[in-house]
């Protein structure tokens, strides 16, 4: 996120959290959007092979399927999952703002 302009911070994104005390820092309440939840696998934010063993995943039912899906190959010893509920996917920093 390159915090151009005001409405950047609407973006989506997903985060990494990696104590309690982070989580309550870094994600003030829940705002249900689709977000790339699952790219935190894909650039190695989220590494079993670097201490990441246990993880909690936040996300919408597609979300979770898809997670679901490919746990097996990812290599974590436990995934917790708290699911949330599905949202439509708003496609204006505008409207998210105003939601």
């Amino acid at each position: 996120n390159s915090g151009d302009g005001p409405l950047e911070r609407m973006v989506p994104q997903p985060i990494v959290c990696r104590s309690v005390d982070e989580v309550l820092q870094r994600i003030p309440g829940v705002k249900p959007v689709l977000a790339n939840s699952l790219s935190v696998f894909d650039d190695h934010q989220l590494d079993p092979t670097k201490g990441d063993r246990r993880i909690l995943f936040l996300g919408v039912g597609c979300q979770v399927h898809a997670l679901r899906s490919i746990e097996k190959d990812l290599g974590f010893d436990e995934i917790f999952v708290l699911g949330t509920c599905c949202a439509d996917n708003i496609r204006s920093p505008e409207a998210l703002s105003k939601f």
